[in-house]
């Protein structure tokens, strides 16, 4: 390509506005970018892109001067477009691009700048009199600088007859020669397109005092302006205009802008829609067609009412007439700006934001006015609310200085006012909670970080959680900050598969996942009232595990979509303070804070879940090892006022695990005090509130665990402790004497809980023998549920009790981890394939799909349900009342007397009854 100039050099200054410019900067600028790149400063590479803004610009009046509607502008303005694209997004500049360029011929264009300059000035005065446009701009900003680079196509405007001459030329151009657009055939293109814009010149001369100074049109009185002000006769240029108002384009999505060349076309739009459409164009003023569906969350493709507009937008182009659009959305994830307090209101003014700046492209190029175009009047645009009426002005007065009608398209009004998405409000003690389509299916509207108490920060650190109420919006659109916590270490063990780490990482709160103290908030999924075959659901209010040292709701593990889409019931998952932060130990002062946070956050849920479809008589709380204890000590608590009307606990209960001695957890928090220099201060709580967080995490983490009566399992420093309120020193006692909810319970365990337990203590030199595995899971899980469940029976209360076996190829650790701890929680969730990335085999899906069922039953229903619509029996000693889930990973259930696996639990010391080691 000896057209190709050299590319080891790239001096942008100098660069014409020619198609051997744009070979220069293109060729220039990828040799550049891929050397940097390749030794490694990436961010000179980077800097590239942003200086050629200028270079751009210049070339940007090139375009201007060229018609739409062939080949070669296509090429030349799809190139500089993809140049922009690359520019912003800093991605390698495609080869394909420069070898398209290169093989333009580069003498196409000899044009002097201030030549050009002078032919796209008097072009413009022409298209004031008879003539159409089309403009498209797109915003670049530069590190270094902070004006607008404006590139697009605008169609000169000139005579129609040689318009519709040249169209016709070009036509029968193609239809001569083959598909394939040759060197040869751009050149006489090429030609064509210069003797056509000497032609346009110089009927300038011949009519310059012919055309109108000023062309005012009221398109469609959008306000009335006051006739009484009378202003000076003012002289500005549009390109002024464009400048001092180009900080609207901060104001709305240009993507959201449409224009005949995009890439959307119309392939769907109803036949029967045509006619309406060439019906309207035909008709008198005022010519206002409006087309209203079922509102349709869909890609663009998809949508019929998009086509729709985007027929509009290409009949607008065909008969030239100038068009300004917009593609109304309704961001749900975008930021409010100060002073708008809903999205919706957003949504407008990007909307009017978008007309306006657009109007300002098809302004005449000199303007003759008495209207008010300052810079002062578009500086006082700031994109808020309190500056609409000043906006409806801006726009009827730009209205009034067009020189003809134009085509004004726009689509997805319904977003403006959330008619599609009315549903998705929800007014609570909290604000309104604006919900949002879940990922997985638009079946699913979730809620995510829902404040339910106020952030825990200030006075209020270490303190009971406090009711949290407001007035205003929360766009509910992700998940609120982990509480703070400190993962346990990454340990590789011997075998484990490529999914594992990450199926770890998932579930120990190992993902790096933002946190911060303001974390009491709560995540909510449910169907919509029409996808909904109840009016009032049953909820699912899930605790997390993680040994009230780890644990968040931010996590694939427990998303809710899934369950919800499968079973019509509302999940709701917690975030709740951990560690030092959930049960600091600090003499005098209130306890167990983590176990408060629950409480609060499910009076959260009775108050408020009506809005979301559910029913707060039918609230069920749910909760994994450390989540399934704290169910459990809810019914201790709150045996007068449990709130509730079920509980779930797998792999936990009050009797399963060892507690610090009444005297470890003041101990622990004395060393933090002492760690934090608090310790001679007259006011340590005072002074532990002040300390960053973040210190007094760190602090703690260094505080050893207690040893327990289990190799497998040690005690956290900050663990729940007696309090007499929310957790009681004999459980026994409380148990034979009945003082618990009478609630019916589902609890379980997974076969081979070790399997994940093996881990950690492999991190720390521990190996087990198979004795103390035996004892581990007996104490721990198997004994605890028999237990518990017996107590239940003999209080007349129903109990069901499950043993889950499945071994499946994405949920498996390392070849022998089996029904590991946790395992049976990518069933409940359904989410295995997200937190591994291997699909489901059709027995998991099955399996997957019982359990959900069965949940979902139980909280329908807690004293049926399960036996009624699932068909397994309530707990019975001596009887086939154990369910065997997934054993042989088989779906179908299997039932089995509790003693085939409970036999030992006679001489067996549950772990919460354990003698502690020193």
């Amino acid at each position: 390509m000896d057209s190709c100039p050299t590319a080891d050099r790239l001096d942008l200054r100098r660069s014409e506005p020619t198609v051997a410019g744009v070979i220069d900067v293109v060729q220039s600028l990828q040799s550049k970018w891929e050397s940097k790149r390749s030794s490694g400063r990436i961010s000179e590479a980077k800097s590239l892109f942003h200086k050629f803004c200028e270079t751009l610009h210049s070339h940007s009046l090139l375009i201007k001067l060229l018609p739409s509607g062939n080949e070669y502008v296509s090429i030349f303005t799809g190139s500089l477009n993809a140049i922009i694209q690359a520019s912003v997004n800093h991605e390698k500049v495609a080869e394909g691009l420069s070898e398209a360029l290169c093989a333009s011929l580069p003498s196409v264009f000899n044009t002097e700048l201030d030549k050009i300059k002078d032919v796209a000035q008097k072009v413009r005065y022409l298209g004031m009199k008879k003539s159409s446009a089309e403009i498209r701009s797109a915003r670049l900003t530069a590190e270094n600088t902070s004006r607008d680079v404006r590139v697009g196509l605008e169609g000169s405007r000139r005579h129609q007859a040689n318009m519709e001459a040249f169209a016709e030329q070009i036509l029968k151009e193609k239809s001569q020669f083959s598909a394939m657009w040759s060197a040869e055939k751009q050149q006489q293109l090429a030609q064509l397109v210069v003797k056509l814009l000497k032609e346009e010149a110089m009927q300038f001369f011949e009519h310059q005092r012919e055309l109108p100074r000023n062309s005012q049109h009221d398109m469609t009185g959008i306000m009335t302006l006051s006739a009484s002000a009378i202003r000076q006769v003012k002289e500005k240029t549009s390109e002024q205009v464009s400048l001092i108002s180009a900080h609207l384009e901060d104001f709305f999505d240009r993507e959201r802008v449409r224009v005949p060349d995009d890439s959307i076309r119309p392939i769907m739009a109803d036949p029967e829609l045509y006619q309406h459409i060439v019906s309207w164009a035909k008709a008198s003023p005022p010519n206002i067609l409006w087309f209203e569906g079922s509102p349709l969350d869909a890609r663009n493709f998809e949508n019929p009412l998009t086509m729709t507009a985007a027929t509009i937008i290409e009949l607008a182009a065909k008969i030239g007439a100038p068009t300004i659009s917009y593609f109304c959305e309704l961001p749900r994830r975008s930021e409010l700006r100060k002073g708008n307090d809903i999205t919706e209101a957003q949504a407008m003014l990007s909307l009017a934001y978008a007309l306006a700046r657009q109007l300002i492209e098809l302004l005449p190029p000199i303007i003759e006015t008495t209207v008010d175009l300052s810079q002062g009047r578009f500086e006082s645009l700031d994109g808020t609310i309190g500056t609409w009426e000043l906006l409806l002005q801006v726009l009827s007065d730009l209205i009034k200085m067009l020189p003809g009608p134009i085509f004004c398209i726009i689509d997805g009004l319904h977003w403006l006012d959330d008619r599609a998405t009315n549903g998705n409000l929800i007014s609570t003690t909290s604000g309104t909670i604006i919900g949002h389509l879940a990922s997985n299916d638009s079946a699913v509207i979730e809620y995510l970080g829902i404040p339910y108490a106020k952030p825990p920060v200030g006075s209020l650190r270490f303190a009971p959680p406090e009711r949290f109420s407001s007035n205003g919006s929360l766009e509910a659109s992700s998940f609120g900050f982990d509480c703070p916590l400190s993962p346990s270490r990454r340990v590789d063990y011997p075998g484990m598969t490529r999914q594992a780490q990450q199926i770890i990482g998932y579930f120990a709160s190992a993902a790096s996942t933002p946190q911060s103290e303001d974390c009491l908030t709560l995540n909510i999924w449910a169907k919509p009232e029409k996808c909904s075959k109840t009016a009032k659901k049953p909820v699912i209010v899930f605790f997390y595990g993680g040994r009230f040292a780890i644990g968040n709701t931010n996590s694939p593990f427990y998303s809710g979509k899934y369950f919800a889409k499968a079973q019509d019931v509302v999940v709701v998952t917690v975030n709740y303070r951990v560690n030092i932060f959930g049960f600091p130990g600090a003499p005098d002062e209130p306890q167990n804070l983590g176990l408060r946070d629950q409480r609060a956050a499910v009076e959260w849920v009775r108050d408020n879940i009506a809005g979301f479809g559910g029913d707060p008589a039918k609230i069920t709380i749910a909760g994994q090892s450390s989540g399934g204890v704290s169910v459990d000590y809810w019914a201790y608590a709150y045996a007068e006022d449990p709130i509730v009307n079920g509980l779930i606990a797998p792999s936990g209960n009050a009797f399963s695990f060892p507690v610090n001695s009444p005297e470890v957890p003041e101990r622990n928090w004395n060393t933090i005090v002492t760690a934090v220099n608090c310790s001679i201060s007259e006011d340590v709580m005072e002074c532990m509130r002040a300390v960053s967080w973040q210190d007094i995490k760190t602090a703690a983490a260094a505080v050893r665990p207690t040893s327990s009566s289990s190799v497998l399992r040690s005690i956290p420093p900050f663990y729940p402790g007696v309090d007499n309120e929310t957790v009681f020193a004999d459980y026994v006692s409380l148990t034979e004497a009945g003082k618990f909810a009478k609630l019916p319970v589902l609890m379980g365990n997974d076969d081979n809980e070790d399997g994940y337990y093996r881990i950690p203590a492999y991190g720390n030199g521990v190996v087990p023998t198979a004795e103390q595995v035996t004892s581990f899971l007996l104490e721990s899980f198997t004994c605890p549920n028999y237990y518990q469940a017996n107590a239940r029976l003999e209080r007349g209360v129903s109990a069901w009790v499950y043993r889950y076996f499945g071994d499946w190829d994405n949920t498996r650790l390392f070849p022998t981890s089996g029904a590991y701890h946790g395992v049976d929680l990518h069933m409940i969730f359904g989410a295995s394939e997200d937190v591994s990335g291997i699909a489901l085999s059709e027995a998991q899906a099955n399996t997957t799909r019982l359990m959900q069922k069965a949940w979902a039953a139980f909280a329908g229903d807690p004293e049926k349900g399960l036996s009624e619509e699932v068909g397994w029996p309530k707990f019975e000693p001596g009887e086939k009342t154990l369910v065997l889930l997934a054993q042989d990973n088989d779906p179908e259930p299997r039932f089995v007397e509790p003693e085939v696996y409970a036999s030992a639990c006679s001489t067996v010391t549950m772990g919460a009854l354990a003698t502690l080691t020193p």
